[in-house]
């Protein structure tokens, strides 16, 4: 008889894309009590006239395969034990298999994804024998990790929000490819959904970040004040994916040794504060943050190491950090910021990522030009 085994790759692909929900009675199912059935039972694989017959009377076609992910269904116990062998009928048949094939796609990125995951795992672990018993640096290791693997993890301290995951303080080059298509929370309690605009009058709505990318390029934008506030969440994590995907470990840092972060104002360009005024012409000494303080400009509202919060020319600018890293491939670490400004009376308001970085000792930290940007992130191509 023919049958057909699965691995726990297999298991976890097919319980994450059902979302852990039993296929024939819609109950939660724990994957310890989920079981994976054949909708047409694979037996019939091993008798060419009973697969035809079985095949045709579920008006089902002839090169139907009995092994693939769109004839196999998450199941509760009690639900499998009760189909058994049992053939149902050919409009439940229908109504199951057009769920399973719509699922089918989502269970092979899932295992794929987690094959590949193993599979770096393995290489890990093989390389940090090989690496301890040579006595190497834990620096040393973590570089040739990060070179060869993608696989050190960045540190959050400004996350991004993504639906149906639970918010992580760390995330590495392996989670590109799970977030690039998981929805992007947006309004609160789980929503999302960006609606955006073209100029020739179309309309589209967005959810995840490779869907906004990809929309942008095709000429959509944000048109409406709450529309255009929410994308700077997509933007945030254009900026994240970009970090996870080019961001390498630091030889030098003009930022880390001693800190330097957002609380020194006297370090910040001004640059970094927007307005709604014109240039100053006989302000041209005021170069920093600190300076337009000083001068009485600019109001802190908030301030801390990883945070800013100011006032300055009708705009209330916000200012996190997300993560630090060597962003632009010269080996000096940067610091991915996130950036939200609004009027200070009204209701526009925008957002971004931005990198900052200086390249020594004595220089401000100002915004970076990092070529593309974080919009051309290879993944998102």
């Amino acid at each position: 008889m023919a049958r057909q085994t699965f691995t726990n790759i297999d298991r976890r692909a097919f319980f994450e894309a059902h979302h852990g929900k039993c296929a024939y009675c819609n109950k939660p199912v724990t994957y310890g009590e989920m079981e994976l059935d054949h909708l047409v039972a694979v037996k019939l694989a091993d008798d060419d006239a009973s697969r035809a017959k079985a095949l045709s009377d579920l008006h089902l076609p002839a090169e139907f395969d009995l092994h693939a992910d769109a004839n196999i269904l998450v199941a509760c116990g009690p639900c499998n034990l009760k189909k058994s062998d049992m053939q149902l009928p050919a409009p439940h048949v229908g109504l199951l298999h057009a769920t399973a094939l719509r699922i089918a796609p989502e269970v092979a990125r899932l295992r794929e994804k987690y094959r590949r995951i193993v599979s770096t795992d393995r290489l890990v672990l093989n390389l940090v024998n090989a690496f301890e018993a040579k006595s190497g640096s834990r620096e040393e290791l973590d570089a040739l990790l990060w070179a060869y693997f993608g696989r050190s993890e960045f540190k959050l301290d400004f996350p991004v929000r993504f639906a149906g995951r639970l918010e992580t303080s760390a995330l590495s080059k392996a989670d590109l490819e799970d977030l690039w298509d998981r929805p992007v929370e947006l309004w609160g309690d789980g929503k999302t959904g960006l609606p955006l605009v073209h100029q020739d009058g179309r309309e589209r709505e967005v959810h995840t970040t490779r869907e906004y990318l990809d929309a942008s390029r095709e000429g959509f934008f944000p048109d409406a004040n709450p529309a255009i506030k929410a994308s700077s969440l997509f933007d945030y994590a254009l900026g994240l994916f970009f970090a996870l995907e080019h961001g390498r470990p630091a030889a030098t840092s003009f930022i880390s040794h001693p800190r330097i972060g957002l609380c020194d104002l006297r370090h910040l360009t001004k640059d970094l504060a927007p307005t709604f005024e014109p240039d100053d012409e006989q302000a041209t000494a005021v170069v920093s943050l600190q300076d337009l303080k000083d001068a009485g400009a600019l109001m802190v509202q908030e301030i801390s190491s990883l945070s800013l919060a100011f006032t300055f020319g009708g705009i209330v600018t916000n200012l996190s950090e997300i993560l630090r890293a060597d962003l632009d491939g010269d080996g000096i670490e940067e610091v991915l910021v996130s950036s939200y400004s609004r009027a200070e009376a009204g209701t526009l308001g925008f957002g971004r990522s931005m990198v900052l970085g200086r390249k020594s000792g004595n220089e401000l930290l100002r915004i970076l030009d990092v070529g593309a940007g974080p919009v051309a992130g290879g993944e998102g191509k």
